[in-house]
């Protein structure tokens, strides 16, 4: 993906931070959304109080959880990534999971006394073993109440004396020094392995509390054992809390002191004295703050305190932790804000300091490699390997192939193979979807001009386009990769392959891939281009087994085998399913989840496959993995993640499932939180591509089969008229918020995506009454007729809806609903006068081209 995301782990022990966690979620981060949505940049913040099931809590899978998902920050977002808070309060020390079976022979080899043996053995037991991990494993079983809580002490207690942890693997030597927190922290932040500038982007708060009990009653804010403070946790805090403030930057620390007020809430506002206060963290943060979001947000920002700037009432307005007294909660947010927002301020400078066609190729360059050492390949290359090697007479190469036949992953193979070899040419490389650019054939060919040295390219017509991409690769040979072209309208496609010169010298080369259906379409675009059509090749039972075996020693499979019968059981349904590389792809995914006793038919229909996998997913809720496909699924050309949240979060039934699944935070959850879609994301990851949408980077499923599967297969045909109904509704609000905007303003392109989008859904609904009457809009017609344009420095380009316009007038029109009776009132202006000129001249456009008799200006 290439939606640039800025995502944001947060570490802490849970209750004793509430109140802060629910001020950063409340008050911070939607500021720092918004800051990054004006730069389209997307802002999400990992907060583990959501995300881990009681069902993930029972299989031990919560450290897990957390680490693969911190990992996955410091992937995506170099900088900010981390963010710790720590108090008096050393937390929860899990059990170890697992226990490599090897590893679990020796341990018991070594434990002198039968009991604590028995009690290993029991704990981990022979029907939790798993073969197909990498090395085999056992599992821990279910541990429950009070006396799973007594369980997971002595494990640790003998596994601390007699574990030995594996080579080169950092959580398990410092598991039985840290808690649950302090493994994040070791990973975030202490880690050897991570650089300088890692380090450097980690966010760290503590905080001291003043009088505080050493008794059961302050068992919310540090570690009580036996109704007294735990000195061994006590310890390993202290140890923890001094290696992390070596460790982090120090202008990226800060230290704040409350005070043990006990449960009398009137005195929860109070301040602590200031001979006591002793903060330390960087001076000057407010005039930070102020230069970071301007006068009026920063007003905007301040005005969302409690609306009658009582300090006092901060935990009454939170609903927690009324034992101690937040007088520090505002400075808390205002520098987590003021530190985060620098950091973002540099990420958007860095973005807007590089070239949009630089960042265009670094993104299909990166999408090249990540295709070419990931899960499965089609052709091995040989061909397209030597294709690219020798000198020929054949520089214009077609491939084809069914849907799902691996025409990306071949081509992607090929070229990053050509380009780590160093092969003789330059290459530019276009993968439709991957980014929005490359989803609109003027927007791709003006960044393909642009890599090929035009400082300003014109790409008014094909011909002229031709002329300067003949003129580029005269001078300097050159290999153009377009991959995907069927996701391309007719019109676009006939637009794209004439631009292509005829006469290619000097070794340059073009090669595009397509579907079977499209061939004849570019064959017939211009005949003079003489196209070598090459059918990619299918996939024999070697090649399938292979790629099983190769994608199941890479993430997000890494760690993981299947047994020889399972292996089996994918071969018999991928032949049955017409050898199609994407029913590898579902059925390893699926498969990845499966112990080495599974046993397992698969179905021979990709689309059966698929709604297996869906399914597999409902263990993130059935409702909200139902929810969020449908709604990509029904959207025109994918939904920007910022509109799918909103429209989860808007979803009754959604969101009463993610109370009822997390009935501690049920009151306070307003809104889907980040991390139940983003542990969603991560596993559908490789079936999402990015599209330009009506103007927006959206995100959507890569390949139609996926889309058709959840249509006909998951959701139905009720539930797709409910989530298009949603769209409309969601759509609708939006526009009635924005108002009448002039056209040229910096709303335009909020109006063109409703327009984009809105009509449509109205449209595959069946409710005309709703699109005849947004379409006799005024600013419809005036949004909907403007000419395209290219936006270079945001990287794609505004189109004209005006034939997208017609077509729903006639469509309208097979339905009884007459044009002229809906768009009589355009005749005269809102003071009574004649139409404007330029209004009459869209109007009689309109008619003309559905056969409309033209109104008189």
């Amino acid at each position: 993906m290439t939606i640039p995301v800025i995502r944001l782990f947060v570490s802490s022990t849970f209750d004793d931070f509430w109140v802060e966690r629910e001020a950063l979620q409340t008050l911070v981060f939607p500021v720092l959304e918004d800051l990054c949505s004006q730069e389209s940049l997307q802002f999400q913040a990992i907060d583990l109080r959501w995300g881990v099931s009681p069902a993930d809590s029972a299989r031990h899978d919560t450290i897990d959880i957390c680490i693969n998902e911190l990992r996955r920050c410091q992937r995506m977002s170099p900088k900010p990534n981390f963010m710790v808070m720590l108090g008096d309060r050393f937390g929860w020390q899990p059990p170890l999971p697992t226990i490599a079976e090897a590893r679990f022979g020796d341990l018991l080899a070594r434990i002198p006394g039968d009991a604590d043996r028995s009690f290993l053995s029991y704990c981990y037991p022979d029907e939790l073993k798993d073969e197909n991990a990498v090395p085999p494993t056992r599992r821990l079983r279910p541990l429950s109440g009070a006396a799973g809580m007594e369980d997971e002490r002595r494990i640790r207690q003998i596994l601390s004396q007699f574990y030995r942890s594996a080579d080169g693997n950092v959580l398990e030597k410092n598991w039985f020094n840290l808690s649950a927190t302090g493994l994040e922290i070791l990973v975030g932040a202490l880690d050897e392995n991570l650089s300088t500038e890692a380090v450097d982007n980690v966010w760290y708060m503590e905080r001291s509390i003043l009088d505080m009990p050493a008794t059961s009653e302050a068992g919310r804010y540090r570690d009580i054992r036996d109704g007294t403070p735990d000195a061994d946790s006590a310890s390993l805090l202290q140890r923890l809390k001094q290696k992390l403030e070596h460790a982090v930057c120090s202008s990226n620390y800060y230290h704040y002191i409350e005070r043990w007020v006990g449960p009398d809430p009137t005195l929860a506002g109070e301040c602590v004295p200031a001979e006591q206060q002793g903060t330390r963290g960087s001076d000057g943060y407010q005039a930070d703050l102020l230069q970071l979001l301007g006068e009026d947000r920063y007003r905007a920002y301040k005005n969302r305190w409690l609306g009658d700037g009582d300090a006092k009432a901060d935990p009454r307005f939170l609903g927690l932790n009324p034992e101690i007294t937040h007088a520090r909660i505002r400075e808390v947010c205002d520098r987590t804000l003021a530190a985060l927002g620098r950091v973002v301020q540099q990420r958007i400078a860095e973005i807007r300091a590089t070239p949009s066609h630089v960042r265009e190729n670094h993104a299909h360059q990166a999408y090249q490699d990540a295709v070419a050492d990931g899960i499965f390949c089609g052709e091995e290359g040989g061909f397209l390997s030597t294709y690219l090697a020798r000198s020929n007479d054949e520089p214009l190469l077609l491939v084809f192939g069914g849907k799902g036949s691996g025409k990306t992953s071949s081509l992607a193979a090929a070229m990053s193979r050509y380009t780590r070899s160093k092969g003789a040419h330059r290459s530019i490389t276009r993968y439709l979807g991957v980014t929005s650019t490359s989803s609109d054939v003027r927007a791709l060919l003006c960044g393909i001009l642009h890599s090929l040295g035009y400082e300003n390219p014109s790409i008014h017509t094909p011909q002229v386009i031709r002329s300067q991409l003949q003129g580029a690769l005269d001078q300097v040979p050159t290999i153009i990769v377009v991959d995907g072209v069927e996701q391309l309208s007719e019109r676009d496609l006939r637009w794209l392959v004439r631009s292509f010169p005829a006469n290619l010298r000097n070794g340059s080369r073009i090669i595009i891939s397509t579907t079977l259906d499209r061939v004849d379409e570019i064959e017939e675009a211009d005949p003079a281009l003489r196209w070598k059509p090459w059918a990619l090749p299918m996939l024999d039972d070697e090649a399938a087994t292979t790629a099983i075996e190769w994608g199941f020693g890479r993430r997000p499979m890494a760690g993981r085998t299947l047994q020889p019968q399972q292996v089996a059981c994918i071969l018999a349904g991928f032949q049955g399913a017409g050898r199609l590389p994407l029913y590898l792809s579902v059925a390893a995914a699926l498969a990845r989840t499966w112990s080495s006793d599974h046993v397992a038919v698969l179905p021979t229909d990709l689309n059966a496959l698929i709604a297996d996998y869906v399914a597999a997913l409902e263990k993130h809720g059935p409702v909200l993995v139902k929810a969020a496909l449908g709604l990509l699924a029904v959207s025109r050309a994918g939904l920007a993640e910022q509109e799918l949240l909103e429209l989860l979060s808007g979803d009754e039934a959604v969101m009463a499932e993610c109370r009822s699944n997390y009935p501690k935070e049920a009151t306070k959850l307003k809104r889907l939180p980040d991390m139940l879609w983003s542990r969603l994301y991560a596993e559908l990851e490789g079936f999402f591509s990015e599209a330009e949408s009506g103007g927006v980077r959206a995100l959507r499923f890569a390949h139609g089969q996926f889309t058709e599967a959840v249509l006909t297969h998951v959701i139905g045909k009720a539930d797709e008229l409910l989530r298009r109904q949603q769209i409309s509704a969601y759509l609708q609000k939006k526009l009635a918020a924005l108002g009448c905007q002039n056209v040229s303003d910096k709303y335009a392109l909020s109006y063109r995506r409703i327009f984009f989008e809105l009509p449509y859904q109205m449209a595959n609904a069946g409710s005309f009454d709703q699109l005849a009457l947004l379409l006799a809009r005024r600013d419809a017609i005036l949004r909907m007729s403007d000419p395209h344009q290219i936006r270079p420095s945001i990287g794609y380009v505004v189109d004209s809806l005006f034939a997208e316009l017609c077509l729903y007038w006639v469509r309208l029109r097979d339905h009884g609903y007459q044009p002229r009776e809906y768009l009589s009132r355009w005749v005269e202006a809102d003071d009574g006068g004649p139409l404007s000129a330029p209004l009459a001249f869209k109007v009689n456009r309109l008619f003309n081209a559905i056969g409309e008799r033209p109104i008189e200006s």
